[in-house]
């Protein structure tokens, strides 16, 4: 079986276009959050770089030191 992004109803695209925004909205807000700040702090401490980068701020990490920071912030 396989499924094209033709294939996707309308309905399923604009909310998953939804959660994106959401996702991201939540990033953004984490920075404000002292403890989020100090998961990133910790993480920037002990990751090396990588090809990710930790949106919004913009640091490149290694996948999983990444995933681990951007969960704290959102």
């Amino acid at each position: 079986m396989s499924l094209s992004y033709d294939d996707i109803p309308g309905r399923v695209l604009e909310r998953a276009r939804y959660q994106i925004v959401n996702v991201m909205a939540a990033l953004y807000a984490g920075t404000t959050s002292r403890d989020a700040q100090k998961v990133v702090e910790a993480v920037r401490g002990w990751s090396e770089p990588g090809p990710c980068t930790l949106i919004p701020l913009g640091d490149r990490l290694r996948l999983h030191d990444a995933v681990f920071a951007a969960s704290a912030l959102s």
